[in-house]
């Protein structure tokens, strides 16, 4: 997953905070759909969003806390809508 750092870096710098981490999915799919496609494809499960977006999650974080952001808790609509848990990112 380090691979996606340099896609997140950018995504994460183009945004104003707060931002969370679901934003940060949305816009790293946007902008790298045939990479986030390969990405789904390749997890042999029954909840391929789930895992990779958890994957996600972690480096994002890796991502933020190294470029100065503090993560909190908080929830937000996920890429399906649905209310869940997720990281803001303020400085």
């Amino acid at each position: 997953m380090e691979d996606w750092d340099v896609a997140i870096t950018e995504v994460v710098e183009s945004l104003n905070a707060p931002f969370d981490s679901h934003l940060v999915i949305r816009e790293l799919a946007h902008r790298n759909q045939r990479r986030y496609v390969d990405a789904l494809a390749a997890i042999d499960t029954d909840t391929p969003f789930h895992q990779l977006h958890s994957s996600l999650g972690r480096r994002i974080k890796v991502v933020c806390e190294g470029l100065g952001f503090t993560g909190q808790d908080s929830r937000s609509s996920d890429m399906f809508g649905q209310q869940s848990k997720c990281q803001e990112w303020s400085r």
